[in-house]
């Protein structure tokens, strides 16, 4: 168990590797596990909220069972996502469907012959490159000035020349816009020096 932080929120999380080794309708139950918590957890706030007649409580209730329902989302590393790699037994689903993604480009003939399973990856892939564009999109369009403006803000805290009175809501969106962007160039990064990497360390192979 431990805590880290998931775009920029800070989340907990638990070390679940060793699941992958029970069936899977266990995997899916345990999958599942925190929002069943949730679920329990929003109620006990709603009955509170109607004893106390307290509105603020009903409406943090409603607030986890809501996004407790946006956690089935596959396109996001919530539980939706590590169920639906329960149920489609592809670890890490996300970017193994993307390299296959890019060997069926290679040979899109060949989609009729492949299975069930491999079509719904190849699906998930379509489906998350599009979620993915379409949330750069948003974020770009709504938040461009924040976005553009950012930089300059965090240089002007750290020389003393803005406050963080300056700070609006949008400058946190625009910060996960940012966080994809170098998420993005680092992947990019990693596979070109892995690539001229494997050619240098080739050619010296060549000359000896």
């Amino acid at each position: 168990m431990g805590i880290g932080l998931y775009f920029i929120f800070p989340v907990a999380y638990t070390d679940v590797t060793d699941l992958w080794h029970m069936p899977k309708k266990t995997r899916i139950i345990v999958t599942l596990g925190g929002i069943y918590i949730e679920y329990i957890y929003s109620l006990i706030l709603f009955i509170f909220s109607i004893i106390l007649q307290n509105q603020v409580v009903g409406i943090a209730g409603i607030s986890i069972f809501i996004f407790s329902i946006l956690q089935f989302n596959p396109l996001l590393r919530y539980d939706g996502y590590w169920m639906l790699c329960d149920i489609l037994e592809t670890p890490n689903l996300r970017k193994n469907s993307l390299k296959k993604l890019v060997q069926f480009l290679k040979n899109i003939n060949a989609f009729s012959s492949l299975s069930f399973k491999d079509k719904m990856v190849l699906i998930y892939a379509f489906c998350s490159i599009c979620f993915s564009v379409f949330i750069f999109f948003i974020l770009f369009t709504k938040f461009n000035t924040e976005i553009i403006t950012l930089p300059f803000l965090l240089i002007g805290l750290i020389f003393g020349h803005n406050s963080l009175n300056e700070i609006k809501p949008g400058h946190l969106f625009s910060l996960i816009f940012y966080y994809l962007m170098i998420k993005i160039i680092y992947k990019i990064y990693s596979k070109l020096a892995a690539k001229i990497k494997i050619k240098i360390f080739g050619n010296k192979l060549k000359t000896k």
